[in-house]
């Protein structure tokens, strides 16, 4: 199997043979040219993998210069013959860049070697330049901005996007402008403290969200992420990274968040219309959803939930009664005991409030979970029976304080038990009826913390 194709420029032909067969034995494709004219023309034609070339050539022109010219036109590399040894030839030699030299006479070891050498250096330098040509274009084309800096904030190398970014006309603009990012460029310089800090204790820093300013004095905001290049010791040489112009979405981001929080005061609006009319139809439970909804959001902050969850068990909470308003006010404010028939009203308050609120987008299940207070967790409650893993956690920690509040409180056909009572009947039936967890943070709130039932 041909391992390379040599070019041998040999005047001397029964050398030139010689070299031949040495290199066949090994493997190698040979051709030969005999001068410099005819060694150009096969460079061109054959285009090999490396060129043998004899110094002394019999014409015009010697190996040095035949040399010359052929890596005019490419990169051959190129292993010289000679028998010489005086300093100006040596020195002419040097200049084309030889990947090699040969001192005659050699036997075929010395000249398997060497080629070995050249084509094994050649390689490794055609995947350099490769590499090099590769990176250039990622670094001259990338839409991030490329950088790298001193510890001290002198910027070393940037690309035409970081360019483009801070709005300057090229890099060289750039560099020589900027001799302190942290000051020139941070709005915050506390940030680029804050960097450095990090980068020191970790070596990186990703995604790092700040205000830049531009050549123009604008700001944007940016995402870094960059690394620390240290030294054997563990000192900062320099600092690389790209950032990334992310104003649109911060922008974005606020108009959002601006949208979410109109969004949330009209329905903060809603719900005190809905728990306003509630209370006017029943009087005698005048502050019990407001009451209802501030333990179930105590409880849900002692249970460590999400801040987002939290906020929808205290809206559902607060309304939890709607469907009240489906139930006659005759009904709902009856200073006895109601009967089974009355009492069958009352508990389809449940269903209607779902119904109300079913088609209503809000960011949390509400409607789902008004459906489901009144739900016990061995599958006792109404209206659907549900137990254990089929009620939501919201709608169990609301079914906790609801009980808690409606025994501690007073009602039109009984005073009330107080808190005491309550806090007994949820103990005895925590696990039972009641989620154990929503229990016992309840308890936790009165018994510990406390706590205290108020509008």
């Amino acid at each position: 199997m041909d391992k390379a194709r040599i070019l041998i420029v040999e005047d001397e032909a029964i050398v030139a043979e010689s070299i031949a067969r040495m290199l066949k034995i090994s493997g190698y494709t040979c051709s030969i040219a005999s001068c410099a004219e005819e060694a150009i023309d096969k460079a061109r034609a054959e285009n090999p993998d490396l060129i043998l070339m004899d110094i002394l050539l019999s014409g015009k022109e010697d190996g040095i210069t035949t040399a010359e010219e052929i890596h005019s036109r490419s990169l051959i590399p190129i292993v010289y013959l000679t028998a010489l040894s005086d300093e100006a030839t040596l020195e002419r030699a040097k200049l084309t860049g030889p990947y090699g030299y040969i001192i005659k006479p050699f036997n075929a070891r010395e000249l398997i070697h060497t080629i070995e050498i050249a084509l094994y250096k050649h390689s490794m330098e055609k995947k350099l330049r490769e590499s090099e040509t590769k990176y250039r274009s990622i670094f001259e084309n990338a839409i991030e901005g490329i950088f790298q800096n001193t510890p001290g904030g002198k910027l070393i190398t940037v690309n035409p996007a970081l360019v483009r970014i801070l709005g300057y006309e090229s890099p060289e603009e750039l560099i020589s402008t900027i001799t302190d990012i942290g000051q020139q460029v941070y709005v915050d310089p506390e940030k680029r403290d804050e960097i450095l800090r990090m980068l020191e204790d970790q070596g990186y820093v990703s995604d790092f969200e700040m205000e830049h300013y531009r050549k123009d004095r604008s700001i944007i905001w940016v995402s870094v992420s960059a690394r620390a290049v240290k030294d054997e010791r563990g000192n900062i040489l320099y600092i690389e990274g790209t950032l990334e112009d992310i104003t649109h979405r911060k922008e974005a981001e606020l108009q959002i968040k601006e949208s979410l929080n109109k969004l949330e005061k009209a329905t903060g609006a809603i719900i005190n219309v809905i728990v306003n009319a509630v209370e006017m139809r029943d009087p005698y439970t005048a502050g019990h959803q407001k009451r209802v909804g501030n333990l179930a959001w105590a409880m849900a902050m002692e249970m460590g939930l999400s801040i987002d969850r939290i906020d929808g068990i205290h809206m559902a909470g607060a309304i939890h009664d709607l469907g009240k308003i489906a139930i006659p006010a005759e009904i709902l404010s009856m200073p006895r005991i109601l009967t089974d028939i009355e009492h069958q009203l009352v508990q389809h308050h449940s269903q209607a409030g779902y119904n109300i609120l079913k088609d209503i987008q809000f960011p949390w299940p509400i409607a789902s979970i008004i459906l489901q207070h009144h739900e016990r967790i061995d599958g006792s409650g109404y209206p659907q029976g549900l137990k254990d893993g089929e009620i939501l956690l919201e709608a169990k920690i609301i079914a906790v304080a609801d009980v808690v509040e409606a025994i501690a409180s007073h009602r039109p056909y009984r005073p009330a038990h107080g808190i005491d009572a309550a806090l007994k009947e949820i103990t005895r039936n925590k696990g039972i009826l009641y989620d154990r967890e929503a229990a016992d943070a309840c308890i936790r709130l009165f018994r510990e913390k406390g706590f205290t039932l108020h509008d």
